[in-house]
């Protein structure tokens, strides 16, 4: 299987997620950018996910969203911060960074110029700057935002793109602003050899290696024709939700009352071997089951 063969594959991967993770009516989706608090929820979906486990993240989200909603008639412009960090510990969120990053999140929303025009919507604001070509000026902002970085704002931004259908208002250098690098796409990214990891593996990317990882898998999916979004997506999905990928494979297969068990496994196969060796190819024999 040659490179954009592989990339194909992996982005195909990145449909699932959209059927996984990005499933949203119509209805949904208008209610995200009409109510500043369903805006907020969404946007909490990512900002927690800061490098540990699913299940802790969700522990301290859902404990803030229980307390935003007892501490609720107090958020209003000129909230008093450090009150509302203090609330949140006493909930709950026993992460200091967490309870910071909620509050600095809501002066925002409520207190930043342009958001106040666009009725304190945090998604109606990413989405206004993609349509006027300023991506990089959502990016930056929220990357401002206490704990949030590049990941997580690159996170947010992609999948607003994914499900508002906005790829179109996106240049060839914008795309660097919505393709979050985490372990599993660094790892699986230099597994099929689009970059070369860092001789220390274990340290993290710096800002340089990062350009160039982004720059890298954006190149490649140009050649292969394939969305980069998708690309990324899909690595992450083989990475770090094997199982859910499978089982989202075997939803859709069952949906046409007929599943190829044969593919599916061969899927398995390429998955764990993606995951777990330093070579990407899959053999003739391994790809056939």
């Amino acid at each position: 299987m040659n490179k954009s063969d592989e990339i194909k594959r992996i982005a195909g991967y990145g449909k699932l997620y959209l059927a996984r993770f990005l499933k949203c009516d119509e209805r949904d989706k208008k209610d995200i950018r009409t109510n500043w608090y369903r805006a907020l929820l969404f946007f909490f979906g990512y900002s927690f996910a800061r490098g540990r486990s699913g299940s802790l993240s969700d522990k301290f989200r859902f404990a803030a969203l229980k307390a935003l909603r007892e501490f609720g008639p107090r958020l209003k412009p000129g909230f008093n911060k450090r009150e509302l960090e203090k609330y949140l510990e006493h909930r709950g969120v026993t992460n200091p960074g967490d309870c910071r990053m909620v509050a600095e999140t809501l002066k925002f929303a409520l207190e930043d110029k342009e958001l106040k025009r666009l009725g304190n919507n945090i998604v109606e604001f990413a989405i206004t700057n993609i349509e006027d070509g300023n991506i990089r000026v959502a990016h930056k902002r929220l990357d401002k935002i206490f704990e949030i970085g590049d990941k997580l704002a690159c996170f947010f931004l992609r999948d607003v793109v994914l499900l508002y259908g906005l790829k179109r208002h996106l240049d060839d250098g914008d795309f660097t602003y919505c393709q979050p690098v985490d372990t599993w796409v660094n790892q699986l990214a230099a597994k099929l050899r689009l970059v070369r990891q860092p001789k220390d593996g274990k340290r993290g990317l710096n800002k340089h290696e990062l350009d160039q990882l982004k720059e890298a898998i954006f190149r490649q999916c140009r050649k292969a024709r394939v969305s980069p979004l998708l690309f990324n997506t899909g690595l992450w999905m083989a990475g770090a939700q094997p199982f859910e990928l499978v089982i989202e494979k075997l939803r859709r297969s069952g949906s046409r009352n007929q599943v190829d068990r044969k593919a599916l496994v061969r899927e398995l196969r390429y998955i764990e071997k993606l995951r777990t060796s330093g070579r990407s190819e899959v053999s003739d024999s391994e790809d056939r089951g």
